[in-house]
């Protein structure tokens, strides 16, 4: 059918049908995102990956790139632990911790779900972080708490208690100090509000069961 819309629009027949027909087609989905990678040898390559990995500038033998290719081809062929031993391996430059880390838990996650053969719940995943910290080839040494650094986490309970609403400028400039993205500043402030409501609920309803004690 597509083969004959295309015919007969380049033969110059603008025929209404055919034309309702070819405008209803389906548009082709967009290609996976990809990631080019260029070896020693020069030559490049590519991985189709859920996290584009940003190149950090002073790697001359390219042996960071080369790994992070290698860690994610592993990933897509489901070798979870090959993954985990692969970004343990070496110390990668700091542009690259965030994503690697995503990759890291996203390989710890994985295998366990194998493992249990069943999805994982919150406090599983929880319970992985906990048993699997990162290393610190990928990890500056920081203690984070759910995958956020202590000291924007400190940062950024100490503008929530002045301000619970920032405005679009001071997210960013929130962003840039804690070095996060825009999103996860808003994520942030927004869960932060959704926690201290459900708070301050649970702090009403047990004020009310104690001035009225059950008999």
């Amino acid at each position: 059918m597509l083969l004959e819309c295309l015919r007969l629009l380049l033969g110059g027949d603008k025929d209404p049908e055919m034309m309702g027909m070819m405008m209803s087609l389906p548009l082709p989905p967009p290609p996976l995102p990809q990631t080019t990678i260029s070896t020693s040898s020069g030559t490049s390559s590519t991985s189709s990956s859920p996290w584009p990995i940003p190149f950090p500038v002073h790697d001359p033998d390219n042996n960071s790139n080369k790994l992070i290719l290698e860690a994610e081809e592993a990933y897509n062929r489901g070798e979870n632990g090959r993954v985990c031993e692969i970004l343990a391996s070496r110390e990668f430059h700091k542009t690259h911790h965030e994503q690697l880390q995503h990759l890291w838990l996203a390989a710890v996650y994985a295998r366990e779900t194998i493992v249990k053969n069943k999805r994982l719940t919150a406090v599983d995943r929880y319970r992985l972080r906990k048993r699997n910290p990162f290393p610190l080839t990928i990890w500056e040494g920081e203690k984070t708490i759910y995958c956020l650094k202590k000291s924007a986490r400190d940062n950024l309970t100490n503008f929530f208690a002045q301000n619970q609403y920032p405005s679009p400028q001071e997210k960013r400039q929130l962003a840039h100090s804690c070095e996060l993205s825009y999103v996860q500043i808003s994520n942030w402030f927004k869960n932060k509000r959704m926690r201290e409501k459900e708070s301050l609920k649970l702090g009403d309803r047990k004020s009310r069961q104690k001035q009225n004690p059950p008999h």
